[in-house]
């Protein structure tokens, strides 16, 4: 699967996640430098990040599952996705908060990092 057909199923994807108040984009895929060995890295903002991260299987909508990893950053957990197709993909789940200022070290590096911001009918990320 593409970034743009990804990208594309995401979008149908987030407009029924009512949780999510905000997805960005974020590392080399943002900044257009990605290679064929990047992975896809995502920050998705709602109120409770954690229950995105017990239980994946909405990750099964993207493509079938090879292996999940949870990883713990902080203020972000991330769910680390291998799909049978070969595509990695991190999604990072925090807090809306994780936007606060000042941004903590952790987050103003992943912004600085590049970003997009692809879901905010809220305007969560309007400040960016």
């Amino acid at each position: 699967m593409s970034l743009a057909s990804f990208l594309a199923e995401l979008g149908t994807w987030l407009p029924d996640e009512s949780k999510i108040k905000c997805a960005l984009l974020v590392g080399s895929h943002a900044r257009d430098q990605a290679t064929a060995e990047s992975d896809i890295d995502f920050v998705l903002l709602c109120d409770m990040p954690q229950d995105y991260v017990d239980d994946v299987s909405w990750a099964r909508r993207f493509g079938a599952i090879r292996s999940t990893h949870i990883e713990d950053w902080g203020q972000l957990m991330s769910a680390r996705v291998f799909y049978v197709s070969g595509l990695e993909v991190e999604f990072g789940f925090a807090h809306s908060s994780w936007l606060d200022l000042p941004l903590d070290d952790g987050t103003a590096e992943v912004l600085t990092g590049g970003y997009r911001i692809l879901h905010d009918p809220q305007r969560v990320c309007a400040g960016l």
